[in-house]
């Protein structure tokens, strides 16, 4: 694969383009005809990917050579590649330690056995993430292989900021969404489904989101720039569309409050198809409310909700 033709990327930002050799360009059916067919990027050895902005082309090439990619998550995290930021939150985490080891005695002193439990739990779980970020500054020092991409967004969804709800997404939903798009244009299902898979675990993560904050913002534009970018007239069950529909006829409470119905008035094309999806994701729901018994507590909304969506 290494001593096959080199080809050029060019992306719609101004840095640098990337190169590729053709043989791993071939893992897409599609691209290994393009670098090896009477094409023009066959002749001029270059690919014109001037939609793509560069951090998304970068992943793409990232995969293309390892089978993973790495992305940015919503706030600094316990498994950050850089030194700093591992030195910074080790800090952090020293001081929570000491915070939950005093309410810990606390607790005890003032005989709340249910509290200084739930103190030591905290505290046990702090030490370990102590141990892990040491383990993690030593290789960083001496140079050691780092965590994986996989082993790092898997680590922060295990271990989320309690704030989740509240961070701003608006990076690793571009880039996870970014890579899904190319992965269904060039029929590379893995990328795809690893892409899909890591956007459907941010959303867990967030879980309800609070009324206007960034979460719902850049749900909302992840939306947009998803039924831009996605979908066949003649299917109706594109994954990552159904997802967010999901996601939001699940919480469609708090994106209610946050103004999501005025999309219904929109004159844009991808808005309505969105708002006609989520409709009947919301009256599939309602259906079910109805035949099981009320349990709005449970899937985060009523039909009371779901009804004056549009009010």
């Amino acid at each position: 694969a290494f001593k096959s033709t080199i080809f050029r990327i060019i992306t719609g930002s101004a840095s640098q383009p990337f190169y590729v050799h053709a043989d791993v360009l071939a893992r897409s059916d599609l691209l290994r005809r393009l670098v090896a067919g009477p094409w023009k990027e066959s002749v001029d050895r270059a690919i014109d990917w001037s939609e793509w902005d560069s951090s998304v082309v970068e992943k793409f090439v990232e995969w293309l050579y390892t089978g993973d990619y790495s992305c940015p998550h919503p706030v600094p995290n316990p498994l950050s590649l850089k030194l700093d930021n591992i030195v910074g939150t080790l800090k952090r985490l020293r001081e929570g330690d000491n915070q939950a080891v005093t309410g810990g005695a606390e607790n005890k002193a003032a005989g709340g056995p249910t509290e200084g439990r739930a103190n030591k739990k905290a505290k046990t779980k702090t030490d370990e993430d102590i141990l892990l970020l040491q383990d993690l500054e030593w290789k960083a020092e001496n140079g050691l292989p780092l965590p994986s991409p996989a082993e790092d967004f898997n680590h922060w969804h295990l271990y989320p900021p309690r704030n989740a709800g509240q961070l701003d997404y608006s990076v690793p939903f571009k880039i996870h969404a970014d890579l899904y798009t190319i992965g269904c244009r060039y029929f590379l299902d893995d990328l795809r489904r690893m892409a899909w898979y890591r956007l459907r675990t941010l959303l867990i993560t967030i879980g309800r989101p609070p009324v206007g904050s960034a979460a719902i913002q850049n749900t909302i534009d992840l939306i947009l720039d998803v039924y831009s970018r996605t979908g066949d007239p003649l299917d109706e069950g594109e994954p990552l569309r159904n997802l967010l529909t999901t996601f939001v006829a699940c919480h469609v409470t708090a994106f209610k409050a946050s103004g999501i119905q005025q999309l219904a008035i929109s004159d844009n094309k991808d808005t309505r198809d969105f708002m006609s999806d989520l409709m009947a994701k919301l009256m599939l729901r309602v259906e079910k409310l109805e035949s099981e018994g009320p349990k709005p507590s449970l899937l985060g909304f009523s039909k009371s909700n779901a009804r004056s969506l549009f009010d």
